[in-house]
């Protein structure tokens, strides 16, 4: 589990939030972010209509967040190589 401690400070107005600070923790595992003032929260995960975690890509530069929440190769081929991306920069289009 990682801790980390904020200092929640009285928002300039009045209204909301309060003094003190409290202590943070979240547990990768069950996506759990704990406070020492006990208002626990289990953050969502992503999907094609809510925002939330994503989950681990499985590593690699190649793979791309699809808006159903998956991990997947671009379709379509490769890119432009580095002298093709500078030569265009340089000169345009060919």
């Amino acid at each position: 589990m990682s801790r980390y401690q904020t200092d929640l400070k009285k928002p300039k107005g009045g209204g909301g939030g309060g003094g003190g600070s409290t202590d943070l923790g979240y547990t990768a595992s069950t996506r759990v972010l704990t406070s020492s003032t006990g208002a626990d929260v289990t953050l969502p995960l992503f999907t094609s209509g809510d925002a939330g975690l994503v989950g681990a890509s499985g590593g690699g530069t190649t793979n791309f967040l699809r808006a159903d929440g998956t991990w997947a190769s671009p379709s379509g081929g490769g890119g432009l190589t580095q002298p093709q991306v500078m030569a265009r920069a340089s000169f345009g289009s060919f």
